[in-house]
């Protein structure tokens, strides 16, 4: 799975879909990837459930809002988020098997990855890399 996603989108998903996906996806060796909008001031990062997702995947930050936010399931599925940072039950959402729209997003998302650094970008995600390490 590799999803590009807001701060407040994953905040608002990750009891609820994350750790559905990503067990499932441990299970069928499927490797997770997520490229998420650094976290505001503020936030609190010491949820248990937050460092254990950290934890246990690739993820990156990114210092800016995504300009869309999509996910790629199994090579084969993607949906994307019309508008990042309309409300959250408002957000229309596109889902396709579409291979040509997959090769786009899933070319995108490989550059991203690897324009992106893990390391820090702000004082926050300085501090969720100490807290990863104790």
């Amino acid at each position: 799975m590799d999803l590009l996603v807001t701060w407040k989108r994953f905040v608002h998903s990750l009891n609820e879909v994350y750790f559905d996906n990503l067990e499932d996806g441990i299970k069928r060796g499927i490797e997770n990837r997520f490229i998420i909008e650094a976290p505001p001031p503020g936030a609190n990062l010491h949820n248990s459930q937050f460092t254990k997702f950290i934890a246990n995947t690739n993820t990156k930050f990114i210092s800016n809002i995504p300009k869309t936010v999509f996910g790629v399931f199994d090579d084969c599925e993607l949906y994307i988020m019309v508008n990042p940072t309309e409300d959250l039950t408002d957000t229309k959402t596109i889902w396709t098997n579409n291979s040509s729209v997959l090769a786009i997003l899933e070319d995108y998302f490989e550059r991203l990855w690897f324009k992106t650094k893990r390391s820090v970008c702000n004082e926050n995600l300085t501090n969720i890399e100490q807290n990863l390490r104790h």
